[in-house]
């Protein structure tokens, strides 16, 4: 995967980046901690200090840590390439700055110790190193957790002598899954405590992050109480955060594990993802991850079975690209062998074979999107195939047969067992994903109604309740009154996923034992029973001793439940 760089100086410095540790289920923990005193105008004396102590409680958290003390342009550079080098998606990346920052027309900048003020604006900007620079980098990265602390907000030269905004502005550009932490509020001063080996709020911080179970909140929270105590309130740090998730630099009990299996099925979640966007390397980085985490269950085999589809689209991807098409093709048919719904790949496959003049491969290539495809593109598939039928037979042969016939439920959904209805099983379904989102792609489809033969006029009043009134009006959509099924619609091009709800008729008799015939069906003897049918108009009659009690047209709508009483 390319990793981010951020300047042309720093291209160097990308070699330089050390062996990586093994990942673990949470991912790396990465953190560059620079402390910079000694500055030619207005030299410090903790922020060296600060940078030492936060190293120490940074490894002792878990943390490889790149420490930089006095750096100047160059090396602060060099510095920020190998940390960014380092992480990369599922990682935590934090970021350390001691010393001398000065905001301009609302940008953060960092100081080198080499740092003197330009005689314009623009020259001191140059001269820096720029927050938002930083923040873009570490986005390009996609950190799991970032974490941005600048204990940076003493007064010094570079603002006053460009008459400048003192402190530091709130930045604009952090994005998600991200904590920011300055040493005092936006716009304000801090102290750098003359009296002490380091800043209040560093020397607060290190401690607090060594106490375990702690979240990164509840360790801002009481270094903010700290600080604040011990500077007479003259100084509060300042947080923002948009984590979706807690950090823990040392986990509760029993924590760990949870947070190993939450993070492997984040990453599937991404893999998916980025599977989706065709993404394929970034895919099979997340992919790899929750594989080498060994989380277990559904989320590691679904990992392991998509690897080799993922590594096979990449492979064909790229030999595509390059020009290679009679291997692209072949590598898109390993992909169709691996996942025989791809039609994606099918297409892929086609313009490969036709780029190599392949035209029997292409020909069956669009025959897979006919028999596997959604309607749509197996109209495209078809259309495709007309174009090569003057010079191919086989396209021409596969013309003249007809659509091939869609595939059995049973390709679809491995997993599932199939036979007489069972309503239990349906709505679980969702919940027991086979290869594909279920549920989540059962929501993207229109509720369509039972296709019955219309009632004549006039219509049926409708069924009377136990106490004479007429029923309720249609109600809240209980979620459990829902079939997912695939139907093979004869005469059409149709053959898709189709959401279908459902409604009850809940028969109510003093009788024991009647005949009830819904659509010419018998469904019960006994009384009371409720039928659940899909939504439409069913002819109802119900028999005693060969008598005719009720015989109607009783309409089923969506989520609504009606009583029939049977005298």
């Amino acid at each position: 995967m390319t990793r981010p760089i951020m300047l042309p100086v720093l291209l160097a410095a990308a070699a330089l980046a050390a062996a990586q540790p093994p990942v673990s289920s949470e991912g790396r923990r990465v953190a560059l901690v620079v402390g910079n005193d000694a500055y030619p105008a207005g030299a410090l004396q903790n922020a060296v200090n600060d940078a030492r102590a936060m190293q120490k409680s940074l490894a002792g958290a878990g943390f490889r840590v790149i420490l930089a003390e006095n750096a100047n342009k160059v090396a602060l550079e060099q510095q920020a390439a190998e940390f960014l080098q380092s992480i990369g998606p599922g990682d935590t990346a934090l970021f350390f700055f001691a010393g001398h920052a000065v905001q301009i027309e609302n940008e953060n900048l960092l100081l080198p110790v080499d740092f003197t003020p330009g005689r314009t604006v623009i020259e001191s900007k140059f001269r820096s190193m720029s927050l938002a620079m930083v923040f873009d980098y570490l986005k390009r990265a996609r950190p799991k957790t970032t974490i941005v602390i600048i204990d940076a907000c003493r007064s010094n030269p570079a603002s006053e002598g460009h008459a400048l905004q003192a402190g530091l502005a709130i930045p604009q550009n952090a994005g998600k899954d991200t904590y920011i932490a300055f040493s005092t509020s936006p716009n304000n001063v801090a102290s750098d405590n003359p009296d002490g080996r380091n800043s209040w709020f560093t020397e607060a911080l290190a401690a607090q992050i060594n106490e375990p179970g702690l979240t990164l909140d509840d360790i801002l929270t009481r270094v903010r109480l700290k600080v604040e105590s011990a500077t007479g309130g003259a100084q509060t740090p300042w947080s923002q955060t948009s984590l979706t998730a807690r950090f823990y630099f040392h986990p509760p009990a029993g924590a760990e594990e949870e947070t190993g299996a939450t993070m492997a099925a984040k990453w599937l979640d991404d893999a998916l993802t980025h599977q989706q966007q065709g993404d394929w390397p970034e895919a099979i980085e997340y992919a790899t991850r929750v594989v080498k985490a060994k989380p277990g269950g559904q989320v590691e085999e679904t990992a392991k079975s998509r690897l080799p589809y993922l590594e096979a689209r990449n492979e064909a991807k790229s030999l595509f690209d390059k020009g290679d098409y009679a291997k692209a093709l072949a590598g898109y048919q390993r992909a169709l062998e691996l996942d025989r719904f791809d039609y994606e790949a099918a297409f892929e496959a086609a313009n490969a074979a036709l780029l190599a003049d392949q035209f029997g491969p292409a020909a069956a290539a669009l025959e897979a999107v006919r028999a596997r495809g959604p309607s749509a593109e197996a109209k495209r598939a078809e259309a495709m195939l007309k174009e090569i039928g003057a010079v191919e037979p086989a396209a021409a042969a596969a013309l003249k047969s007809g659509p091939p016939e869609p595939p059995p439920v049973r390709e679809l959904f491995p997993s599932q067992k199939f036979g007489n209805p069972d309503f239990e099983a349906a709505q679980t379904l969702g919940r027991r994903p086979a290869g594909v989102d279920f549920a989540a792609l059962a929501k993207k489809v229109p509720v369509m109604a039972r296709k019955t033969p219309p009632p004549p006029p006039p219509p049926p009043p409708p069924p009377a309740t136990a106490s004479g009134e007429a029923p309720a009006g249609l109600g809240p959509i209980d979620p459990n009154m829902m079939r997912v099924e695939i139907r093979s619609a004869a005469g059409t091009a149709t053959r898709d996923l189709v959401v279908e709800g459902f409604g009850e008729i809940a028969f109510v008799s003093d009788l024991q034992q009647v005949a009830i015939l819904v659509n010419g069906q018998p469904v019960t003897r006994k009384l009371p029973f409720t039928v659940r049918l899909g939504a439409g108009i069913y002819d109802v009659k119900v028999l005693s001793s060969g008598n005719i009690l009720t015989e109607r047209q009783v309409e089923v709508r969506q989520g609504q439940r009606s009583e029939l009483v049977v005298k």
